[in-house]
């Protein structure tokens, strides 16, 4: 068997995810097992045929056959994960006199039909000359320069393209963005389709800055957009992060055909484009103690809560790598809201092929696949930050599992259903079950931490209670709402349903912690909690 660069013939076996394939980024603290992987990845190693096919029968893949698959898979995750900018990737599967050839695209999977080396010795000898092509037809990109952003030790290869950066005017602070020198990994990605984020150190004239290299969706907005849109809000732009640097890069592969297969076959082929974002450098909060750790939380919400009611913006991935914080001159610690990739304006209906998120995160109704649409709003933002709490307070670090062990296992592995199903027995479960909130919970060893999670917790518990519940206009004036957020809700409750299950608000996440409701926001546009 072997996992080398080759060429893919006849298209026969398709893989592509239902919307964006979203996984856990593989830190250098975290082990590797803590990867989620796309449901094309399950296909692709599992041999199951989600494409079109051709006149050759696949036959169903043996044990052998699949770990094998694993295997080959395992080996493109890791050239993925080297070059954060690379395009796709060839492997030759070889079993027996049989060769097999796939193309990894960050948006799909080709496989070809298998051919017999001896019956088709011409094949043999054009794959030979496939290991001889120019690097863009390997898949790296050309417009990067071939640096290797993961190599800080060799000079030659730690410098971006020239003119390949646009400056962005986001930060108070001067910096010349074609001096950027760039440094360590800080985070890869372990995937094959979907954004394939990685974030490296970077540094102009010794200022500390980081580089996010990542696949977006064409389509979607840039993220610079969102936070330029965000610093706007001087109550909380402490909480937005600077940037300094932009770049957007076309792929340029030929994936036409690909994406007209996938369209056939009900598949959704989305198109993706090269994004590099630098940004100031901020710190982990997971390295902080409790005290601290709960401040960073109390200024996160408060900063959804305002995006929300003052610009309807909504994060749409809030997870424990995407809140950081920093000091400022006074040495006060002040939380800082990442990755605004998945960001959206209010409201945005949304279908069961558009479910974002990070999974351990991923509030109940972006989970539930089997509700056909729903309309994202603000409860789902604070329900993924009360998860948060929760991760941290019974001892992960990030996602490196804590020494009493896995506790949330449930909350990461396998499919969306079976993490939706251990989130509910979370918020509703009887005490008695182990993945309970009551069960779960006697692992915080901070006494406050706990006071906290048990009051966020008893809001969706008795919220889950109201069963049938629907975000309608009539009821809508039952919930504690200010008059901005009450309009919002009004609003999106005349086109859909918004839950199942009562929203909670940013009052009763609030109340619920221990902390004070109020809100500057909504004062200042003449409302009161």
């Amino acid at each position: 068997m072997g996992g080398s660069q080759g060429s893919s013939g006849r298209t026969i076996n398709i893989s592509v995810p239902n919307g964006d394939a979203f996984m856990n980024t593989h830190t250098l603290e975290g082990p590797p097992e803590l990867v989620m992987r796309s449901s094309a990845y399950l296909d692709h190693v599992s041999g199951t045929t989600t494409g079109p096919t051709s006149s050759t029968n696949i036959p169903t893949p043996s044990k052998t056959s699949r770990s094998v698959r694993v295997q080959l898979a395992s080996y493109v995750a890791e050239m993925f994960s080297a070059r954060g900018d690379r395009k796709f990737a060839f492997a030759v599967l070889v079993e027996g006199n049989d060769i097999t050839l796939f193309f990894y695209h960050r948006s799909a999977i080709i496989q070809a039909d298998p051919f017999d080396i001896a019956s088709n010795p011409t094949y043999f000898a054009l794959l030979l000359l496939m290991f001889y092509r120019d690097l863009p037809d390997l898949g790296f990109n050309e417009i990067m320069g071939y640096c290797n952003p993961f190599d800080f030790t060799d000079e030659s290869t730690n410098k971006l393209q020239s003119g390949l950066l646009e400056s962005v005017k986001g930060s108070d602070t001067p910096l010349d963005i074609s001096k950027i020198v760039l440094g360590e990994k800080l985070a890869s990605p372990y995937c094959l389709i979907g954004r394939g984020t990685s974030v490296i150190k970077a540094n102009i004239d010794g200022y500390k800055l980081v580089i996010k290299f990542s696949w977006q969706v064409k389509t979607r907005k840039n993220e610079d957009k969102f936070i330029l849109d965000a610093r706007t809000l001087l109550d909380i732009i402490k909480y937005i992060p600077e940037i300094f640097g932009k770049a957007v890069v076309n792929d340029m592969t030929p994936v036409a055909k690909l994406r007209d297969a996938c369209m056939t076959r009900g598949k959704i082929f989305e198109v993706r484009e090269f994004r590099a974002l630098v940004m100031r450098e901020y710190f982990h909060i997971y390295d902080l103690g409790p005290r601290d750790f709960w401040s960073v939380i109390v200024q996160i919400a408060k900063c959804l809560h305002t995006l929300f009611v003052r610009l309807k913006m909504l994060h749409g991935d809030i997870s424990i790598s995407n809140i950081a914080f920093y000091r400022n001159d006074k040495n006060e610690i002040i939380a800082v809201l990442l990755d605004f990739d998945l960001a959206s304006y209010f409201p945005l209906k949304q279908s069961s092929n558009h479910r974002t998120g990070t999974a351990p995160f991923m509030a109940r109704e972006v989970l539930n696949l089997n509700d056909k649409d729903f309309t994202r709003a603000l409860h789902h933002d604070l329900e993924s930050l009360f998860y948060i709490v929760v991760w941290y307070s019974v001892g992960y670090k990030g996602y490196k599992i804590p020494k009493k062990g896995d506790i949330l296992a449930d909350w990461r592995k396998g499919s969306w259903e079976k993490i939706l199903v251990a989130k509910n027995q979370f918020i509703s479960g009887n005490a008695i079950q182990p993945a309970s909130m009551a069960a779960v919970l006697k692992h915080v060893e901070d006494e406050d931490l706990r006071f906290c999670c048990k009051g966020i917790g008893s809001c969706f518990h008795d919220a889950d209670a109201d069963a049938g519940y629907q975000q309608t206009l009539a009821n809508i004036k039952m919930r504690e709402l200010s008059r901005p957020e009450r309009a919002l809700a009004e609003a999106a409750a005349s086109k859909a349903p918004m839950t199942l299950a009562p929203p909670v608000t940013y009052a009763e996440w609030m109340k619920g912690a221990g902390e004070d409701p109020s809100c500057t926001c909504c004062q200042q546009m003449g409302a009161t909690q």
